[in-house]
């Protein structure tokens, strides 16, 4: 057969099924209760004689109209099979070949029907009820006894039994993967809502380390500006050009933070990311604010992962913030040690001793909270010599230092 043609019968016969499926079964049932009536009488009329006609009338038409009610009432669909299979024997119109093959049609539905939406005990009562009819009338016909007994048990009994147990089975089977496929789904949008959170308090602690850190340095610097714009406005002018670098540079982060809500999470990543090797970058926009911060490295500063790398940075941008906004220090020390298995980051100043004598705030928090996320260590408090000291410790290629 040509492809085309192949494709076209394929189609043809989706076409046919759509069709079927688009019927009420209940309906179809009927439909085709009322043929194998039509064609039983039919069949019963013309093959009969006058003697056997009424009874083997009444025994295929009550046969053929148990198909109506087979989806509905399975197990009084058997029942009336097997009360008009015995009915028609005994008053000897037992079905003719005409007639049989009727007979057996709607038989095979029934019993189908039977082991596709019963179970249990109605399931074996009614399975007793047409097998014992099958035997009745084989002994009232007196023919083959054993080869009927086999015939009826297992062509018109057992197999489409079989046939519609195994149709229930993937029924269940099929709902079961629908209800486990259901449940997968709830789950993936339960994953994909704590991601969505889990992004977004990522990005507010990225946005508070942004702000904690650029505003307080232009705040200190306006203030800088407002008292040397009468006596020194060269030097007014320079912290006011300093304060629109910096807000520049905070305006540019911000934006690329919250691009995140615009873009996918691949031009995030393409995105230029703070990291330690712009910590200078960062003590300079600090000492511009009127702070002294000196910088000390040990070790070899061999690349970070980019996690722990920005982690590392948002450590010394947050601690710095806080020892310009609240410290009240003249002097701080960022220490940079690279291990072999971790970085360690630390932040002293020769302030107060803390954060004005206030418990350690939302900053601190997130830090310690990303901190932990890395699989590191995070202090904040006093230092040994006074002022306040913030130490992280981030492992690096899974070590834990």
């Amino acid at each position: 057969m040509p492809p085309r043609a192949r494709a076209g019968s394929v189609s043809g016969v989706r076409r046919l099924r759509a069709t079927y499926k688009s019927f009420d079964p209940v309906h179809v049932d009927v439909l085709v209760a009322a043929l194998l009536v039509v064609a039983g009488v039919l069949a019963a009329v013309f093959s009969s004689d006058a003697v056997s006609l009424a009874p083997r009338l009444c025994g295929v038409v009550g046969i053929a109209a148990a198909v109506a009610i087979r989806r509905r009432r399975p197990v009084a669909a058997a029942m009336v099979v097997g009360v008009s299979f015995v009915s028609a024997s005994a008053l000897g119109g037992a079905p003719s070949k005409a007639t049989g093959v009727v007979a057996l049609a709607a038989i095979v539905a029934c019993v189908y029907t039977l082991g596709a939406r019963v179970a249990g005990w109605r399931l074996v009562a009614a399975t007793a009820v047409l097998l014992a009819s099958f035997v009745t009338d084989a002994f009232v016909e007196q023919s083959d006894l054993l080869g009927s007994i086999a015939f009826f048990s297992i062509f018109v009994l057992a197999l489409p039994l079989a046939a519609g147990r195994a149709t229930r089975n993937r029924a269940r089977l099929a709902n079961e993967l629908s209800d486990r496929a259901r449940a997968l789904e709830r789950v993936r949008e339960a994953e994909a809502q704590a991601a969505v959170q889990d992004e977004r308090a990522r990005i507010a602690r990225e946005l508070h380390d942004v702000v904690a850190h650029d505003v307080s340095v232009m705040v200190v610097q306006a203030a800088a500006a407002k008292r040397l714009v009468e006596r020194q406005p060269d030097r007014a002018e320079e912290a006011i050009g300093s304060i629109e670098g910096t807000g520049r540079e905070a305006l540019t982060e911000m934006r690329r933070l919250l691009g995140v809500l615009r873009r996918g999470d691949e031009d995030l990543a393409l995105a230029p990311q703070p990291r330690l090797g712009r910590v200078e970058h960062l003590l300079a926009r600090t000492r511009q604010a009127g702070l002294r911060v000196d910088l000390e490295r040990s070790g070899s500063a061999a690349p970070l992962p980019a996690g722990v790398d920005l982690a590392a940075y948002r450590v010394v941008q947050e601690a710095l913030a806080n020892v310009v906004r609240h410290a009240g220090a003249a002097r701080a020390t960022v220490r940079l040690a690279y291990e072999p298995r971790a970085v360690e980051v630390e932040v002293l100043d020769d302030g107060a001793g803390g954060i004005n004598g206030a418990p350690p705030g939302h900053g601190l928090r997130g830090l310690h909270e990303r901190v932990d996320l890395y699989g590191g260590d995070f202090e904040a408090g006093p230092g040994e010599h006074g002022g306040f000291r913030v130490r992280a410790r981030l492992p690096v290629n899974g070590g834990s230092g």
